[in-house]
């Protein structure tokens, strides 16, 4: 069918003009342009009121529906730097989460450090989000809060970190991931297994850094902190090489992350050390491509979906019980082990 177009300066189609073409109710139409997916509505129905939209031009008015229900449906995605892969997982989950309920996400990039954004932003209130889900720090969540405080919004918490009083609280925890990643390279006759991290992201206090140093002493062994300048595969490559090529290359290398841990074996191969019989490497996150290296890497996973979803379930439900007590779930990590730790004699 040919699509029809509307003559210059004919007023926008509205939808009780799709719902006369279609043969609908309004609500209907609604329901099918607003992408409500637990709303029964045939298929073939579906397609009719599409098939109207189209040939009236008709285009949704985010703007007359924010006036008409109160919501914007566009929910606010504050999340720490989007250059490191596990946050350009959370937000890929969080906004196929959203989208499968007819929202929108704005993303703001916090970053780290003192260029991160500033805890009083106006993005959020300057673009009419309904909520906040918030990948950061509990300090940084508490100092968020205060500075935005006058006109608070449905917040969702997540991170490794301590839950903040007030907040609901999506927590994943990659502490014990990382003690069973520290073992299993001993258990693969690692002794001198050595910790690769970013310089200004790794110390007391930080879970991997606490479990390898935790586990590490209780075998009687002593740390080895290898440090890159930035948290990318570039630096982890040049510091891998560095130590390789010294008088203490490590049979165990545990990475911060398995951006870190990529680069690590690149500058492993570099230096002509074998993974795993010379050096086993274990990472943490399971990027996507972490399967697909060579050798495929072991690494610690988070269920980045699931926490997503639960994420997305409180943000929904705070909307909905704005008044009711906050809510906390909790994820724990676990190690994946694949040929870059498996067996030391069965890879070169």
């Amino acid at each position: 069918m040919a699509r029809t177009r509307q003559p210059r300066g004919r007023a926008r189609a509205r939808i009780v003009d799709v719902a006369e073409r279609a043969g609908v109710s309004p609500t209907t139409v609604s329901y099918v342009l607003n992408n409500r997916p637990h709303v029964t509505i045939p298929e073939e129905t579906r397609a009719r009121v599409w098939e109207a939209a189209r040939e009236l031009g008709y285009s949704a008015n985010p703007l007359a529906r924010a006036m008409r229900t109160g919501r914007t449906h566009m929910v606010g995605i504050a999340i720490s730097a989007l250059r490191q892969p596990f946050s350009v997982m959370l937000v890929q989950s969080l906004q196929e989460c959203a989208a499968n309920d007819g929202w929108a996400a704005l993303i703001m990039d916090r970053g780290y450090g003192p260029s991160a954004m500033d805890v009083r932003s106006e993005a959020f209130r300057l673009w009419p989000v309904d909520g906040i889900i918030a990948q950061a720090s509990d300090d940084w969540v508490r100092a968020f809060l205060a500075a935005n405080g006058s006109d608070p919004l449905p917040f969702v918490h997540v991170d490794e970190g301590r839950p903040v009083d007030g907040t609901d609280h999506v927590r994943f925890d990659l502490r014990a991931g990382a003690v069973e990643a520290v073992e299993h390279l001993m258990q693969q006759g690692c002794r001198d297994v050595a910790f690769l991290a970013p310089r200004h992201q790794t110390g007391p206090g930080e879970a991997r850094y606490d479990a390898y140093v935790e586990v590490m002493g209780n075998a009687g062994l002593e740390p080895q902190i290898l440090l890159c300048e930035r948290n990318d595969r570039v630096s982890a490559r040049e510091t891998t090489v560095k130590a390789a090529r010294g008088d203490r290359c490590p049979g165990g290398l545990f990475c911060y992350n398995d951006d870190l841990a990529l680069g690590a074996c690149r500058g492993l191969r570099e230096a002509g050390r074998h993974i795993p019989s010379d050096t086993a490497v274990v990472g943490v996150d399971d990027l996507p491509e972490s399967a697909f290296a060579w050798p495929s890497l072991s690494t610690v996973q988070i269920p980045v979906p699931e926490i997503a979803r639960t994420a997305w379930g409180f943000l929904h439900d705070r909307l909905a019980t704005p008044d009711g007590p906050p809510r906390r779930a909790f994820f724990r990590s676990k190690l994946v082990v694949r040929e870059s730790s498996g067996s030391r004699n069965a890879m070169g």
